[in-house]
Parts: C-alpha cells; structure tokens; sequence
C-alpha cells in the first residue's frame, strides 16, 4: 500500500483509467454522436477511469515490479475491463428495469475486444512481450567449394529398357 504514494503508481493508475474510460466509453460514440448527448459519453468515461482507479487500489503488477505471463496479464487485464465496463453500462440505470439489457452483451464484448487489442499493440508492462514466431537455430557456413562446370563429373544414368520388347 505504500507504494499508492509514489508518482509510479499513479501514472500507471492513469495509464490504466485512461485505456478502461476510452474503451468503455467507445461503444456509446454513435448513441452520443446521434442523439447529441456527449454528457452520457463523458459520464461512462469518467465512471470507467473512476472504477479503474478503484481497481487498480488493489495491486499493481507493474509498480510491484512482479512480473506475469503475457496470457495471465491479458486475461487479467480483460475481466477486470469486461466487470467496470458491465457496472459503467449497469450503474446508468435508477432501477434494474431501465437498462437496455439487449445492448449489454455488445458493451461487454467490445470492452473485451478493445482491450485484448490494447494489450496486444501497447503491450502491458508487468508481462513480457509474446513471442509470436520462435527462432529456427541457424547454422553459418564459412566456405563452400565450388567446382567449374567443365571440370565437374557427369553422373552415369542408367539406361532404361526398352519397352516394346526390342
């Protein structure tokens, strides 16, 4: 908990408000742009950063200097993204019979994809980068021996017998 006090902490807590408000603010960019309602767009994107900063009071990876495997950290980094983006689209509502149940499966959805390709195209600072494609060993030859083409022996091929019976 002490390190909530450092200037490490913090930017990372911002780095990871500002990527959960953008994606979980995407989704309600044409319901916004439509009906001109940018206070719904900035109210989801404040309460994404708020839930995230709320997260992240629980541990850090990347300030405890722990470091995770990369399939760990996404699927980490994912659930949380899918839980705050599920209570964003969740807490807008005064009484369980105002939400929109038939957009939620595509707010969580697209949190889910938004954040798996964050992850994949900023990486995440507690997991090492994957490796896509490992390394074939490669061997170094330092001479080859050439012969001309003169001088080279011209391999004896059999003679194929003759079909017709000759």
């Amino acid at each position: 908990m002490l390190s909530l006090l450092t200037g490490d902490w913090w930017k990372a807590a911002a780095m990871r408000a500002g990527r959960t408000a953008a994606v979980v603010a995407l989704p309600y960019v044409p319901v916004s742009l439509n009906s001109e309602n940018y206070l719904l767009l900035l109210s989801v994107a404040a309460t994404g950063a708020i839930l995230s900063v709320l997260t992240s009071l629980a541990g850090l990876a990347e300030v405890e200097g722990a470091e995770q495997p990369w399939y760990f950290s996404l699927l980490s980094r994912v659930v949380k993204t899918v839980a705050q983006a599920l209570v964003t689209a969740v807490g807008a509502a005064v009484v369980l019979t105002d939400i929109n149940w038939e957009t939620i499966p595509a707010l969580v959805v697209s949190s889910a994809i938004g954040t798996a390709l964050l992850f994949f195209t900023k990486g995440a600072p507690e997991a090492p980068k994957p490796a896509l494609v490992e390394a074939a060993p490669v061997t170094i030859i330092n001479e080859v021996e050439t012969v001309p083409a003169a001088e080279a022996e011209k391999p004896e091929y059999p003679i194929a017998p003759d079909t017709d019976g000759r």
